[in-house]
């Protein structure tokens, strides 16, 4: 990458790259931020990179409107509510340059689903997507109408 290239990554957790502007919303990289809590406190047993920043993508944008020329957002966005994800989502664009690349990576639902009506277990499922407990019961509502219009339609899943 070059020097001048604005690069984030957003909810790097541990894995924070060089050359890139590393955020995390982590309460925990908060107090491990706090030096006398940090020294007070050992809360996980890897503490985060010096070079991850906090950041919530949720509650403001990370940087100025149109500097970034990649963001990369790595299994963050399943952990957010559905209004937090479209706050999320505004943000990113409003940060990413004209042309610049916005690379997302999500788990695959299709895979989980197919896992689900093959055992059946609603909490494996709903732990599978670690998703809080106020979305669990509206998306396993709706998880039950997709599967029982699919059986209604001669759908099969494998």
């Amino acid at each position: 990458m070059y020097k001048d290239t604005l690069n984030i990554n957003i909810g790097c957790g541990h894995k924070a790259a060089t050359d890139w502007k590393n955020f995390d919303s982590s309460p925990t990289l908060l107090l491990e931020k706090i030096p006398i809590l940090s020294k007070l406190f050992k809360i996980n047993e890897n503490t985060f990179p010096k070079n991850v920043l906090f950041g919530d993508i949720t509650k403001k944008i990370l940087c100025e409107p149109n500097a970034a020329e990649n963001i990369y957002c790595s299994h963050t966005l399943e952990h957010m509510s559905r209004e937090e994800m479209i706050i999320a989502l505004n943000n990113i664009f409003i940060m990413l340059k004209p042309g610049g690349t916005f690379r997302v990576v999500v788990p695959s639902l299709e895979s989980k689903i197919k896992k689900y009506h093959k055992n059946n277990d609603a909490d494996l499922f709903m732990d599978s997507l670690h998703m809080g407990e106020k979305f669990k019961k509206i998306l396993l509502m709706k998880l039950d109408q997709y599967l029982e219009i699919a059986n209604i339609n001669g759908c099969m899943m494998t």
